[in-house]
């Protein structure tokens, strides 16, 4: 039993008061005498006292004894507390209700104040000025007054200045304690160092601002939602793209922010990927708000968390319009390259046909002009061999034809009367276009224009030709108009003067819209592959626009096309004034005439005789050579073919012109690939001719160079 002075109180007046009351009856009935009971009385009371200060010292001893026990308990179990308390890492405090601080232990001591715990017992806030600032001391003051008007646990955090000197955030929990009474005594708490977490916070806070300042500064849309398909976030491009600020994208699903059917193909693409758990890249059609509407590239990847769980997908898309723009054009300049390889290898063989073809020309139209000279009067033989001549020369505009084609002939310019070429185009077409397509012709202009009749001819091929492929599937009608026209009654903006209108049309399937914007492109068509090689239609504008013409489309879907060509006129000679040839002009020089070909040597030698001249041929170019260098007064001047095996025209014209500056020399070839008018001149060489030359040609170049 615990004694407490109450108790042995009690026990020392219950024992007493029985004592006295049963001691007293057991005496008064035993003894009768007075004076033997006064005697007993006085026994009774001294043992009475024995007895009662035996038992009174028992139970202060025993009292003393509990409380030295307890006393201890209460110093072990203080100095358990101390220890737990300085066993904290935490610094921990503990203030009565005036703020004078009870205890603490040593972090508190150590690490805040900087001074011992004794040192801190009894004292407050304000008492250390050079651990706690005026200022913070008053919000600590502050926090405390709040608990103890309103009890409870209170929470905040505050920058402290440590006894280090260095300031950390410390998070502070306080609350209240209370005494026996159930009176609120006291306050205590516990301050946790948060420096690094509020650090961590701070790195974390800079490392996700760097992160969106880099992913907005890429113009790729970047995405990223968990497995259910909310966005997670995103980057200020795809803001733009889904037309809505990131706090409204964040939390929503791609039916919330897209039209349903490009938010279902969205889904579907995630679907698949995460289900894969590998990259998914695909390429979509997006439309901004704006109406801006670009091929992106999409990246979708797994996104996973710490612990590898799956936790959504980061979706990145880039914006390759450009790059595919770039991709097919650089598709269409392969194409174009090699197409300009074919007709550079179209060209090459046309080159060397039409050299070996010029030179059987030479001898058909030569000898046969030489023939006619021989015969005189009318005769059947004289007539026919000016057929043969026509188709002499007939065959010489087809080869310049083949050379205008592969880009290897300039153009001759000189005064052409239209209707002649149309007329020649239509007869040809004629013989080769389809019994269902019908030509109709109405031809009423008799003008001429400067032109190159090869060129001419060409424009009028190729838009006849284009004519007819737009009806070669239900035929139709193919019309060519030529017309004088004034230049103010179709464009105004054309210089003064007439012109010439041809104009082609048919009645076929027509011209889409999208594809007049670009039918005068090079290498443009709309042809299957193998029909045609998109250059007819920008051969035919350069030509025109080279004459200072124009040339105008226009076409219905369903009505056929129509292709007006203004070319000026020329003016000062009207259409049937005297065409009749020229006397042939004569000579009497010697002339010495040098070709590998032996026909060409002797049709060339007949032909100068025939014009008066003295003529000598040879067929080595050495010998001639050598000819020369032996005798170089002997001639007046020199003819001699470009292409000839040992020694070319050209290095023998600079050979003999280094023997002999003043010697007249004409370089004439089959085709003009190495050699041209300029590069002629400025070998010194007197004049340039293209094969086949004919008798009247010849005479011309001759005089010309004697002048």
């Amino acid at each position: 039993m615990r004694l407490t002075p109450l108790k042995i109180t009690l026990i020392y007046l219950i024992s007493g008061g029985l004592w006295i009351l049963f001691s007293d009856t057991f005496i008064g009935s035993l003894v009768r005498d007075v004076e033997t009971l006064s005697r007993l009385q006085s026994y009774k009371g001294g043992f009475y006292i024995l007895v009662t200060g035996g038992m009174l010292y028992a139970l202060i001893r025993r009292f003393v004894s509990q409380i030295r026990a307890q006393e201890k308990t209460v110093r072990e179990h203080l100095r358990f507390m101390n220890t737990l308390q300085d066993t904290i890492p935490s610094p921990v405090f503990y203030k009565d209700a005036k703020g004078r601080y009870q205890g603490c232990n040593i972090s508190f001591a150590r690490q805040i104040m900087g001074v011992s715990k004794r040192e801190i017992i009894g004292r407050t806030v304000y008492d250390f000025p050079d651990a706690i600032p005026g200022e913070l001391a008053d919000i600590y003051h502050e926090k405390d007054l709040a608990i103890l008007e309103n009890p409870g646990v209170l929470s905040h955090e505050n920058r402290v200045l440590c006894a280090d000197g260095q300031y950390r955030t410390y998070f502070f929990t306080k609350a209240p304690f209370s005494d026996d009474a159930g009176k609120i005594a006291g306050i205590v708490g516990v301050m946790i160092d948060i420096s690094e977490r509020k650090q961590a916070e701070t790195d974390l806070k800079q490392s996700h601002a760097l992160l969106m300042s880099l992913i907005n500064s890429i113009r790729d849309l970047i995405f990223y939602k968990d497995k259910k398909g909310v966005y997670m976030g995103c980057n200020d491009a795809f803001t733009q793209f889904a037309g809505a600020e990131r706090e409204r994208i964040i939390g929503s699903t791609d039916l919330d922010l897209f039209p349903q059917e490009l938010a279902v193909l969205f889904q579907k693409q995630d679907r698949l990927m995460l289900a894969s758990g590998a990259p998914l890249s695909n390429e979509e059609w997006i439309v901004y708000p704006d109406g801006r509407r670009v091929l992106v590239e999409t990246l979708k990847t797994p996104y996973y968390g710490p612990d590898g769980e799956l936790i959504g997908l980061i979706g990145v898309s880039r914006d390759i319009t450009a790059r595919k723009q770039a991709d097919e054009e650089k598709r269409r300049f392969e194409n174009q390259l090699s197409q300009a390889r074919k007709m550079e290898s179209l060209g090459t063989l046309a080159g060397g046909i039409a050299h070996d073809f010029n030179n059987i020309l030479s001898a058909i139209i030569g000898y046969t002009e030489i023939t006619l000279a021989d015969i005189s009067g009318p005769s059947h033989a004289k007539e026919n061999l000016k057929k043969v001549l026509q188709a002499g020369e007939r065959a010489r505009a087809l080869v310049q034809q083949i050379l205008a084609f592969s880009r290897q002939s300039e153009a001759d310019l000189k005064p052409v009367r239209m209707r002649d070429i149309v007329t020649e185009v239509l007869r040809l077409l004629r013989a080769s276009l389809p019994s269902t397509i019908e030509i109709q012709e109405d031809i009423r202009s008799d003008g001429e224009i400067m032109a190159d009749p090869t060129q001419i001819h060409q424009v009028m091929m190729n838009l006849c030709t284009n004519a007819a492929h737009a009806m070669s599937e239900s035929g139709g009608k193919l019309g060519v108009t030529l017309t004088n026209v004034l230049p103010d009654e179709h464009f105004a903006d054309s210089p003064p003067g007439h012109y010439l209108r041809l104009t082609v049309s048919d009645t076929g399937h027509g011209i889409p819209r999208t594809v007049m914007e670009r039918i005068f492109d090079p290498f443009f068509t709309t042809k299957k592959k193998g029909e045609g090689t998109g250059m007819g239609l920008a051969v035919v504008h350069g030509i025109v626009k080279g004459y200072g013409g124009t040339i105008t489309a226009y076409s219905e879907p369903g009505s056929g096309a129509t292709f007006d060509v203004f070319i000026p006129a020329l003016t000062g000679k009207a259409a049937g004034d005297d065409d009749r040839a020229p006397l042939l002009l004569r000579g009497n020089e010697r002339i010495l005439f040098v070709d590998d070909e032996p026909y060409q040597v002797d049709m060339a030698r007949q032909m100068l005789t025939f014009l008066g001249y003295h003529a000598e041929a040879m067929t080595d170019s050495t010998e001639a050579l050598e000819r020369i260098r032996m005798a170089p007064d002997d001639f007046d001047l020199i003819i001699t073919d470009m292409t000839m095996p040992r020694m070319t025209g050209d290095v023998l014209a600079s050979r003999i012109l280094a023997i002999r500056p003043d010697m007249p020399v004409i370089l004439c070839t089959g085709y003009n690939e190495r050699i041209t008018d300029e590069k002629a001149r400025d070998l010194g060489v007197r004049a340039f001719i293209l094969k086949p030359i004919s008798m009247r040609e010849l005479a011309q170049v001759i005089r010309k160079a004697f002048e």
